[in-house]
């Protein structure tokens, strides 16, 4: 009965570690996608005085010209 109860704590233990690993990894994809997503949104101006969106605005910008030209505003 020691033995299993044992094993059990040390499957939790590594099953935890591997939870947090994943978390982690979670964590640092969405700081890259946020990094990317304003780097956009920092090098979309030019010259000319333009500016560009990024792409999660794009998005809605499109949800919000289809509603719109079906008469419904949302």
């Amino acid at each position: 009965m020691l033995t299993f109860a044992q094993q059990s704590r040390e499957r939790a233990n590594y099953e935890q570690a591997a939870l947090a690993d994943r978390m982690q990894e979670f964590r640092r994809q969405m700081d890259r996608d946020n990094q990317l997503s304003l780097s956009d949104v920092d090098s979309s101006s030019s010259g000319d005085g333009i500016h560009t969106v990024g792409r999660s605005s794009h998005k809605m910008i499109e949800a919000v010209m289809q509603s719109t030209s079906k008469g419904k505003v949302t």
